[in-house]
């Protein structure tokens, strides 16, 4: 990661489109969704990824308060509590 490269390998992904359930009209596009299946070793690397750039804007305090979304320790309670005071 600290090179800037990344295998091939990790960043293909395979499409798919598969019906969506409860439609019963598959003759237009709305009856289906696309999906987009990457590699289990992919998924990782983005898990850690994603955890060290959490952590770093964190301490780095690049971060709002009120940033809620994707955040450890930041519940939608906590939101709704700002929300009502």
């Amino acid at each position: 990661m600290r090179m800037g490269r990344h295998p091939k390998v990790r960043k293909q992904a395979s499409g798919m489109v598969i019906c969506k359930p409860g439609r019963d009209n598959y003759r237009s596009l709305k009856g289906y969704r696309s999906v987009s299946l990457l590699s289990c070793m992919g998924k990782v690397v983005e898990e850690v990824a994603t955890e060290l750039l959490s952590e770093q804007a964190k301490r780095r305090g690049r971060l709002s308060d009120r940033q809620f979304r994707s955040r450890k320790g930041h519940s939608a309670l906590d939101a709704e509590a700002i929300m009502v005071d």
